[in-house]
């Protein structure tokens, strides 16, 4: 199978530029501990997660269903790991 380039030119101009320097692909599991009043289990929203690191350091993180589809993707994230904005609904 053949890999076709994107044509340069077609690249978003904010986009230009950014590399990606690790991508983590992992699954939830329950927390083991009382979750706080308040808080939700991310594991009772969402199965799994895509996360990477751009080479300016920036992060971002696409949530998984059960079958490995793309649910809910943050651009941003803080660096203890929370999202930062609004998210992009996939579903």
């Amino acid at each position: 199978m053949a890999i076709q380039r994107q044509d340069e030119a077609s690249i978003s101009l904010s986009m230009k530029g950014v590399t990606m320097q690790n991508i983590t692909i992992g699954r939830y599991k329950p927390y083991p501990e009382p979750i706080p009043a308040g808080s939700t289990d991310v594991a009772d929203l969402y199965d799994g997660w895509i996360e990477g690191i751009r080479d300016d350091g920036s992060t971002w993180i696409l949530w998984l269903d059960a079958h490995g589809n793309p649910e809910v993707f943050w651009a941003r994230r803080e660096p203890d790991g929370g999202v930062i904005g609004d998210p992009i609904r996939l579903t």
